[in-house]
């Protein structure tokens, strides 16, 4: 659920309802024969089906490859107990994507560390980005390239 749809809480078991009496109402209804009921109940409950789709297949998509190279390379390099930071602006998508627990925004990393974070990951690799050029400094880099960094927040440099 995105923010701000906070009202669909309240508002969709009450529409599940009213829907549900629809459908009974089509059903056991003596306007229509039970064949047109059938039928316009069944060509009713595809087009909810559909348009719901329609609706939230957009959320499945992955608009940016580089959270999607990112993720596999950590997945290649990182054990599968490690906790990763993958910072991606608080999306789970990249984080998901690394097939690792962790958290979606970096921001306080030290309290991070502590509370068991292995592993920085981020598709923001330039000393542009304030965090990930600090990191750099303090702990050893894995991967480093134009499109991500992934640094292992086990290993301090000396």
């Amino acid at each position: 659920m995105r923010q701000g749809d906070n009202y669909q809480i309240l508002l969709l078991p009450v529409v599940a309802v009213y829907v549900g009496k629809g459908f009974a109402f089509l059903v056991s209804n003596n306007v229509f024969s039970r064949a047109i009921s059938y039928q316009l109940s069944a060509i009713s409950f595809l087009l909810l089906l559909a348009f719901s789709w329609y609706t939230i297949r957009t959320y499945y998509w992955i608009n940016r490859q580089d959270i999607v190279d990112a993720g596999r390379m950590a997945d290649q390099l990182l054990p599968k107990d490690a906790k990763v930071i993958a910072s991606y602006n608080g999306d789970t998508t990249f984080l998901y994507q690394t097939n690792r627990q962790g958290w979606p925004l970096g921001f306080e990393i030290d309290k991070k560390i502590k509370a068991g974070a292995t592993h920085y990951v981020t598709v923001s690799p330039t000393d542009n980005d304030g965090e990930t050029r600090a990191l750099a400094s303090r702990f050893t880099v894995l991967v480093r390239n134009d499109r991500y960094a992934i640094i292992d927040l086990t290993k301090p440099k000396l």
